[in-house]
């Protein structure tokens, strides 16, 4: 009931939010990236299988630009380093997605938006639940989590534990050498694709006392494996490229009331994530799998034809409080502060005795400041949040010239920005929203100095500086003699200056602020609800961005006016739910579900560097899903059983630079909830 009432209270609120209640996504096969894809207007592409890299974006912008969060901690400081799609679905209450402007209490300096992942935060009740998942390309998902509440005392433990592992030997269409030496068009299975993630998160902690409304304190650690089957196309398979990430860490959450006004709530912690990358093969290999060793045999390396071992580590503290002052029923002052601490070096294990930039320490500290005022005008009906905010960075480095001496690269900054959202409703059902916010983002500590694997350090970066604004129409749940309708549509509008991008250069991916871009769209959601009763639901999104360069000088200015590649400008989503009940007993309910993915046809290239008949081109794709769930719920206990068909017709499915993804494949999965 609280985490409704929540949802509700944000749903209601001045920000552009979209909040997602995960309780049938818990009952099905697909993962918090899918999750996204279908119900909000987030944009994700994926290049493969369970387990493989993801992108997000949101509003035009992705990458780090759109923020994470796991109950209010960014998620890769809570143990998910290997990024949202891979935190299991059943360990998320809801989803709260806040488009271009972010609540300050995140402490976030986000241009696009912010993700926000809500565990179950009511510790006053036992609970065990667990679910268990199978399917195609040997495919095995598990979580189990228990919580224990001593009422007397306010004390309660809890954890929550994931494993996933499997092979993502699904089919691919490639063109690969004949016995004869002919090269032809061939279907095979991935060979080299396998993915292995464990981890484990517990809790003790004390509720409802004069001197803590909570405490807690939390460890975790996680570990996550991959097999590197290609680099970005699938022109060149590999063998026996891997990389692994680990890492572990402990957080304090304390929330407090300092008098019937006034409330204090802060969370510090520490996290450590290191990661490896291996590339020693002798071999070439082919899409059967079959190893070629080189004449004369010299360990080359498959992905640049260096041999890499390198490792990297950082180490982080970190802290986000809140104080929260009412200064009357209809006025919120709140202020917000987070600083991080990150420390990082590694090592090049082979080298040699020259000059290794991973083993140079390299040190980033990162704040943002907020101050906010959220008022209440005439009983409601008007809500607004005004805001101001501070971001500062100070970067501790050195680079080594080619003349053999040392650069000095540290540096400070400090810029600030701030903005406004306001919510007008207009009856009970129909309400507008607008927001405007002026934000920085700086530099991650892989974009400065590296992730010891495919990134080099960019020691130079400067910040990002968007201005961003939305304006939307929202219509919730209006009651009509045809059924129960939901609507909304909302434009968008940012112009990133200093945009960071990835440029290759021979075995490195190298960032450089090279661009200014602009983003336009409208994101839309129309759903209805069958009258007198919820026994047929249909529910449809669609989303246009136009994404432009508009840089008059540097490397892209020839560019300018271009779509920015890689990125789709036209999507759309829609479901069916057909849901009966009292089947075999009266608690009982069964869904047939059925979802369609539309994405259309982009370029992967920028428009203007070739002919039109040269351009490379990711065609319209078209995906279906089916599912078909059985849920029990008693006083006791839920059990669900759901099977689920991904990719319903088998078709031809291509994210990134045209990495085929899994074609039709087949799941089931069961729950319980005790």
């Amino acid at each position: 009931m609280r985490g409704s009432s929540r949802a509700n209270a944000l749903r209601r609120s001045a920000y552009a939010v979209t909040v997602v209640d995960t309780e049938q996504a818990k009952r099905q096969t697909i993962d918090l990236g899918e999750v996204l894809a279908r119900e909000t207007p987030v944009t994700v592409q994926r290049v493969g299988g369970l387990g493989s890299r993801t992108s997000f974006a949101l509003g035009g912008l992705g990458g780090e630009r759109l923020r994470f969060f796991l109950d209010g901690v960014p998620l890769e400081l809570m143990g998910y380093s290997a990024g949202l799609a891979n935190v299991p679905v059943n360990l998320v209450d809801r989803i709260e997605v806040y488009q271009g402007v972010v609540p300050v209490r995140f402490g976030a300096d986000a241009l696009g938006g912010a993700v926000h992942l809500v565990t179950d935060q009511d510790v006053r009740k036992n609970r065990l639940a667990a679910s268990y998942q199978v399917g195609s390309f040997g495919t095995h998902r598990a979580t189990l989590s228990a919580r224990y509440f001593h009422a007397p005392s306010g004390v309660f433990a809890r954890s929550a534990t994931f494993f996933d592992v499997t092979n993502n030997d699904y089919d691919v269409d490639v063109t690969a050498y004949d016995d004869k030496g002919r090269e032809r068009p061939v279907t095979v299975p991935r060979f080299h694709d396998g993915y292995r993630g464990v981890g484990t998160h517990a809790s003790v902690g004390i509720v409802d006392k004069p001197w803590a409304d909570r405490l807690v304190l939390q460890g975790f650690v996680s570990a996550f494996d991959n097999d590197v089957q290609n680099g970005a196309t699938m022109d060149h398979p590999y063998g026996e490229v891997t990389s692994q990430r680990r890492s572990m860490g402990a957080n304090v959450k304390y929330a407090v009331g300092l008098g019937p006004r006034t409330h204090l709530e802060a969370i510090a912690g520490f996290t450590r994530v290191t990661t490896r990358f291996r590339d020693r093969s002798n071999c070439t290999y082919d899409w059967y799998g079959h190893c070629t060793p080189p004449d004369p045999p010299v360990a080359r390396g498959e992905s640049s034809n260096i041999p890499i071992d390198r490792d990297i580590g950082t180490s982080t503290f970190f802290l986000r409080s809140e104080l929260a002052h009412h200064l009357s029923d209809d006025h919120l002052l709140r202020f917000a502060l987070a600083p991080t601490f990150a420390d990082r070096a590694g090592n090049d294990w082979l080298r040699g005795s020259g000059y290794d930039p991973l083993a140079q320490p390299r040190r980033l500290v990162t704040g943002v400041v907020g101050m906010e005022l959220e008022s209440s005008f005439f009983d409601g009906r008007v809500k607004n949040s005004a805001f101001v905010k501070g971001y500062g960075l100070a970067s501790e480095s050195h680079q080594l010239l080619s003349t053999g001496q040392w650069s000095d690269m540290s540096r400070d900054i400090f810029r600030g920005g701030g903005g406004d959202s306001v919510r007008v409703s207009l009856t009970r059902q129909l309400s507008m929203k607008a927001s405007y916010e002026h934000a920085m983002r700086q530099p991650s500590t892989d974009e400065l100095f590296g992730d010891g694997i495919l990134v080099a350090e960019s020691l130079g970066l400067r910040p990002e500086t968007s201005h961003n604004a939305n304006l939307g129409v929202f219509v919730e749940d209006w009651k009509t003699p045809a059924g129960t309708v939901r609507a909304s549509a909302n434009g968008f509008a940012r112009w990133t200056d200093d945009l960071i991008a990835q440029i290759v250069q021979t075995e490195y991916l190298h960032n450089e602020n090279v661009a200014k871009a602009r983003a336009l769209g409208v994101e839309s959601a129309l759903g209805w609800t069958v009258p007198g009763g919820d026994w047929l639901t249909i529910d449809g999104h669609l989303t246009y961005q136009d994404l432009r360069n508009r840089s008059s000088d540097g490397p892209l200015a020839a560019e300018k006016g271009d779509r920015i590649p890689s990125i789709p400008y036209l999507l759309s989503s829609a479901s069916v739910r057909l849901r009966g009940r009292r089947f075999f007993v009266a608690s009982d309910v069964v869904e047939l579900s059925w979802n369609l993915r539309y994405v259309h046809s982009f370029y992967r290239d920028w428009e203007s560097r070739a002919a039109k008949a040269d351009k490379r081109e990711i065609d319209t794709q078209v995906a279906q899903g089916a599912a078909l769930t059985y849920a029990l719920r008693t006083l006791d206990f839920g059990l669900g059983m759901t099977f689920e068909v991904q990719n319903l017709t088998d078709a031809k499915l291509f994210d990134f630079y045209g990495v085929q993804r899994p074609g039709r494949a087949f799941f089931t999965k069961w729950t319980l909830d005790y």
